[in-house]
């Protein structure tokens, strides 16, 4: 049994401090994105495919919310099946920029598309 990312983050206002926000991206009827900022770490929640198209509106969004205190971002892929090279290439940026990317509930074809580029060693997945 696994947890999806959203259950473990329910929903609760958002303070007033700035470090705890969200913000819902939906880029067609295939695809949304839920983005959770708890202090120094991203959530990102995936829903449907990623591709060249959906992948454009994430990465606009992740860029946006990281600041330099941001340490480490976590993807949520337990609604997705499929990635293509726009999304592998992303998160080899993203590990760039910060300590630690994780990938959690991610599909066997998602775990294969990032062992077989190798990103396996780059990102934590679990």
């Amino acid at each position: 049994m696994y947890t999806r990312l959203i259950d473990m983050y329910p929903f609760r206002p958002i303070s007033s401090r700035p470090s705890n926000r969200r913000n819902l991206v939906q880029t067609s009827d295939n695809f949304s994105c839920q983005v959770i900022r708890l202090d120094s770490e991203l959530l990102v929640s995936l829903h449907g495919d990623l591709d060249m198209y959906s992948i454009s509106e994430v990465q606009k969004q992740i860029w946006g919310w990281l600041e330099p205190e941001i340490t480490k971002v976590t993807f949520d892929c337990d609604w997705v099946q499929y990635v293509d090279s726009a999304f592998l290439q992303f998160l080899s940026r993203i590990a760039g920029q910060v300590e630690t990317v994780q990938i959690i509930n991610a599909s066997r074809t998602v775990r294969k598309s990032l062992e077989m580029t190798g990103l396996n060693r780059l990102l934590k997945l679990d």
